[in-house]
């Protein structure tokens, strides 16, 4: 459902997504390294993982997993993205077993 939700919003280029050479400066710099990272002009945040094995990863912050759903019922009637995998949680949802063929339609 994550999917469904980023193909309908407007993301950032690579450019404007912090790098890991940003990452460590600013680390160095400020003393601590970016604890989260918010994709612009949406709720979606991305946060360090600070322990565990993986520990150092970004990955979406608990509560924006959480909020999914909630986030899809806002953005289900906009149009998809040129590029965007069109239904794709139907086809997860209808696809037995474990995968996904993404090959049928």
């Amino acid at each position: 459902m994550l999917k469904e939700n980023l193909d309908r919003v407007e993301l950032p280029s690579l450019e404007e997504i912090p790098a890991d050479e940003e990452i460590e400066q600013r680390a160095k710099d400020e003393k601590s390294p970016l604890e989260f990272w918010t994709i612009p002009n949406t709720e979606f945040r991305i946060g360090r993982v600070n322990e565990g094995p993986r520990r150092g990863e970004y990955l979406f912050a608990e509560e924006t997993v959480r909020r999914i759903p909630g986030f899809y019922e806002r953005v289900k009637n906009l149009p998809y993205k040129e590029g965007a995998t069109r239904n794709i949680f139907a086809a997860y949802q209808l696809t037995p077993g474990s995968g996904l063929d993404l090959t049928w339609e």
